[in-house]
This record gives structure tokens, C-alpha cells and sequence, in this order.
């Protein structure tokens, strides 16, 4: 296994942060926001308010996760 694959599977993808929210929950309201902003049913001023509330609902938790993780996954690289 590739340090890639140990990365991807380490991600906790089904696990719920301090605030409840799974990482799938927020990429997917995320995205599906962000998709509506892109072919304009939703105002472009909405992108604030989303990050709020995915920073409220657990986005900076996850990004400190990720951040390790990759850190991680450079520390293996590098000694491979």
C-alpha cells in the first residue's frame, strides 16, 4: 500500500466531529452550495455565510485533521 492509499483511508470520513457533523455531511453541504453559487440560482454572497457555517459546524476541526494527516503522509514520503 502507497502512502496515498494509507492517507485516504486514515481520513475519518464517517466519523463525527466535537459538533456532530461527519465529513461527508460537510463536503456534501459544501458542494452543494457551492454548485448553486457556480450556475447562479444562489447569490454569490452566499459563500460567506456558507464558510461561517462550515467553520461553525466543524470545517476548521476537519482542516486541522487533514493538515495531520497529510503531514503524516510527508513524513512517510520522505522516508520511503
Amino acid at each position: 500500500m502507497n502512502p496515498t492509499e494509507v492517507l485516504w483511508l486514515d481520513l475519518p470520513n464517517t466519523q463525527k466531529n466535537s459538533s456532530g457533523a461527519s465529513i461527508v455531511q460537510l463536503e456534501s453541504k459544501w458542494m452543494s452550495i457551492m454548485a448553486r453559487v457556480i450556475t447562479g440560482e444562489a447569490p454569490l454572497d452566499t459563500i460567506d455565510a456558507v464558510v461561517e457555517d462550515w467553520k461553525k459546524n466543524g470545517g476548521d476541526e476537519l482542516s486541522k485533521e487533514v493538515n495531520q494527516l497529510y503531514q503524516q503522509w510527508n513524513e512517510v514520503r520522505l522516508w520511503s
